[in-house]
């Protein structure tokens, strides 16, 4: 009940106002919107791209550490291959 107190106030409001002052209102309101309304969806777009950057960046970095985690543990077990199948080391540990 009170909405639609509310709308008849703004609609008698509106009616008693000069017809200066409703030009500049419908003027003030058709030019606010549509701005209103490229901002926001420049706004929703910008974010969505930002985000979609900052994911493949992220995933880039990611790749990039599991990368070079492999290639340590390739090193590493290159070393302990040849530490372990080497026969000079077998005879240098070799104690008795």
């Amino acid at each position: 009940m009170k909405k639609s107190k509310l709308g008849s106030r703004i609609v008698s409001w509106f009616r008693n106002v000069r017809l200066g002052y409703k030009l500049a209102i419908v003027y003030a309101l058709s030019g606010f919107l549509p701005v209103v309304a490229v901002l926001s969806v420049t706004y929703v777009q910008m974010k969505q791209i930002l985000l979609q950057n900052e994911r493949d960046s992220m995933e880039s970095y990611l790749y990039q550490a599991l990368a070079s985690m492999e290639n340590k543990l390739a090193i590493y077990t290159n070393l302990n291959n040849y530490i372990c199948y080497n026969g000079g080391a077998d005879a240098f540990l070799d104690l008795n």
